[in-house]
């Protein structure tokens, strides 16, 4: 979460706000049609992806439509599961299923299959790119994660090396810290942490999150590894308990903080920025901050986010616009039809045999009948019948 799309509001601007908000969203927003199939977030790129059959579209996070990548070959695949952008954007890798992968050459539309090379027959979880020459591409499968590089002059790739993990479930990356962490065993509960650096790969100690039943399974978006003042830390959402578990991580092993905040939910999504977590209830629609380095918890008052009221209102009216102009245009329209067989009626009426008085009564009715902006449908049939009567 940056400046661009949100953050904290600070004292000066708090008080000059009409409903009092801690956290804000930016005036900026992505929205996407129902109909899209598959919408993807590029966690290295701050891009978001958005396949609707057979294109791929590339999103900033500033709302700025980018790349429209024409990728209609692919029709055979309704399906897409993930898809990331290289960091200079010539290629795409796409999973359409655990074993099926493809590497897309976005310059030559050239694509290959990608496969795990250590462990062929393993499911792949995600796929990520980084911006290490040595690790361009990081395999994250059911037995560990396969280090890959893009062979000189080919569009190839090539096992660098692995680091094994016993059953591993899910994984999760932070680009911004190069840092990988993998749930290893059937319940998710033991993380692997891999740190990458343009030499080596750094291995921090392994470590069980705490569950509360053996038939617990950690979730993926429950795990957030993160950096609070340097200190690595991972941070469980314990759905169970209704609290925030804070573990810090060192290379010399990981310690459990004896502080534990309260979610009062289960549904709960976090946020940070400058060192302070922002807890959101999803239930109450309310945000809580905290500061690991203040005791108390939470410091504020827990607020709902402020949603700057000028990007609202511009919707709105842009909305209300084209349906004020519809309408408008519809009211035209009906009222034109309806003169145009007025004139006909009238012309009708001077040749027939109907005496003066039933003339004059009938079109009056068909004037009042236009100036209530009756629909032009209505008018064909009353104006039908008439005729008929008048003879």
């Amino acid at each position: 979460m940056g400046e661009e799309i949100g953050g904290i509001l600070p004292p000066e601007a708090i008080a000059y706000q009409e409903d009092r908000h801690y956290v804000y969203l930016s005036h900026d927003s992505l929205q996407f049609n129902p109909t899209d199939s598959s919408v993807f977030f590029d966690e290295l790129n701050d891009q978001v992806i958005v396949y609707r059959n057979p294109h791929f579209f590339v999103l900033s996070f500033h709302g700025n439509k980018m790349d429209d990548i024409d990728l209609s070959y692919q029709n055979s695949h309704e399906n897409i599961v993930g898809a990331k952008c290289s960091p200079d954007g010539h290629c795409l890798a796409i999973r359409y299923s655990f074993r099926n992968l493809e590497l897309v050459n976005l310059l030559t539309l050239e694509a290959i299959t990608l496969t795990p090379k250590k462990w062929p027959q393993a499911n792949v979880f995600d796929v990520f790119w980084t911006q290490l020459e040595n690790h361009e591409i990081i395999l994250a499968t059911s037995n560990g994660l396969e280090f890959l590089q893009m062979k000189k002059g080919e569009f190839k790739t090539k096992l660098v090396t692995h680091k094994s993990v016993s059953k591993a479930s899910w994984v999760k990356y932070n680009a911004e810290e190069n840092i990988i962490v993998v749930g290893g065993n059937q319940q998710g509960n033991s993380l692997h942490i891999f740190q990458l650096s343009a030499s080596n790969i750094i291995q921090y100690p392994k470590f069980d999150i705490d569950v509360a039943h053996k038939n617990t399974v950690i979730d993926q978006k429950n795990v957030v590894i993160c950096r609070l003042y340097t200190v690595l830390c991972c941070l469980h959402i314990d759905t169970t308990n209704k609290k925030l578990i804070v573990y810090r991580v060192y290379k010399e092993g990981v310690s459990r903080s004896p502080q534990e905040i309260d979610l009062y939910s289960e549904n709960v999504s976090i946020s940070i920025v400058d060192n302070i977590l922002v807890l959101h209830n999803i239930d109450t629609k309310l945000s809580m901050i905290y500061d690991l380095k203040i005791p108390k918890f939470p410091f504020l008052n827990p607020l709902p986010l402020y949603l700057p009221p000028s990007s609202l209102k511009e919707y709105v009216n842009k909305n209300n616009n084209i349906k004020n102009e519809k309408t408008k245009q519809e009211k035209l329209y009906n009222n034109g039809c309806s003169i145009c067989l007025f004139a006909i009626l009238y012309a009708l009426l001077t040749r027939s045999n109907a005496v003066k008085t039933e003339k004059s009564e009938l079109l009056c009715s068909i004037i009042e009948r236009i100036t209530n902006n009756t629909s032009f449908f209505a008018d064909v049939l009353f104006i039908k019948n008439e005729i008929n009567e008048v003879g």
